[in-house]
C-alpha cells in the first residue's frame, strides 16, 4: 500500500510543481521540491534483484576491521553485495534499526541480544506523513477567488492536433491548448487543481472501461 501511495503522490507532486513553475504560482513550491527529492532518494536506496551486478564494492577484509569492537561481516554491506565492518553494541547500548532499504547498518547488537522492533510504527508514521503532506498539497492546489491576481499567464500557441481553450488553464486564469483524444483512445485521470492537457473529442466522454480510461461515445 505504501509503495503505490508513494508512487501516486510523487506523480501528483511533479504535476502540481510543474504548473506552479509554468504559471509562476510559487505556493508550496519549496515544500514540494523537498518532498520530491526526499522520495527520490528513498527510492534510489531500494534493493532489487540484480542490483549487485552493477554495484562496485570496496575491498573489505578482516584486517580492515581495526576499530575497537568491530567485526567483519561477509556480504553485510549495501544490499548484501559487499563485505563490511560493524561495531558491536552491548546490551543496553543504543543501536540503529536495520532498514529494508539499501543502506547497511554500521552497528549490530552483540550475540544473544536484539533491538526492539518498531518497524510497524515507523511504517504507520510514513503513511501518516504522506497523508498530511498530500492534504497540504491538495490545499495548495485549490483555486481561490484571488488566485488569478498572482498568476502570470504564458501565451497559448496551439499545435495542429490541439485546440485553443479560452481560460482553460490553471484555475481558469489563463488560455490553454488541449490535445484532442479520439473515441477508443486512452484518456488521463484529471487531478484536483491541475488543468487538463487533453480532452475527448466532441460527443465522447472519458470513462473507465475494463480497468482502462478511454473516450467513450455519449450514445453508448
Amino acid at each position: 500500500m505504501l509503495k503505490y501511495l508513494r508512487s501516486f503522490f510523487l506523480y501528483y507532486c511533479i504535476r502540481v510543481l510543474w504548473f506552479s513553475v509554468h504559471f509562476k504560482t510559487y505556493t508550496m513550491h519549496k515544500v514540494l521540491l523537498l518532498v520530491i527529492v526526499g522520495i527520490a532518494v528513498s527510492e534510489a536506496l531500494e534493493c532489487y534483484k540484480g542490483i549487485c551486478d552493477i554495484v562496485r564494492c570496496r575491498q573489505v577484509t578482516k584486517r580492515d576491521c581495526k576499530k575497537k569492537g568491530e567485526v567483519f561481516i561477509r556480504n553485510g554491506g549495501f544490499c548484501g553485495c559487499c563485505n563490511a565492518c560493524r561495531a558491536i553494541i552491548k546490551e543496553g547500548g543504543s543501536c540503529l534499526l536495520e532498514e529494508e532499504k539499501g543502506a547497511p547498518p554500521p552497528v549490530q547488537c552483540e550475540k544473544g541480544t536484539t533491538y526492539f522492533d518498531t518497524r510497524f510504527y515507523r511504517k504507520m508514521y510514513k503513511i501518516l506523513l504522506l497523508v498530511l503532506v498530500s492534504i497540504a498539497v491538495a490545499d495548495a492546489a485549490v483555486c481561490r477567488k484571488d488566485t488569478c491576481s498572482t498568476v502570470r499567464c504564458k501565451a497559448a500557441e496551439c499545435k495542429k492536433d490541439e485546440i485553443f481553450v479560452e481560460k482553460g488553464g490553471y484555475c481558469g486564469c489563463c488560455d490553454a491548448c488541449r490535445k484532442i483524444i479520439k473515441e477508443g483512445e486512452s484518456c488521463p485521470l484529471e487531478l484536483r487543481g491541475v488543468p487538463p492537457t487533453s480532452q475527448c473529442e466532441e460527443g465522447t466522454t472519458c470513462m473507465e472501461v475494463d480497468n482502462k480510461r478511454i473516450c467513450v461515445s455519449d450514445c453508448d
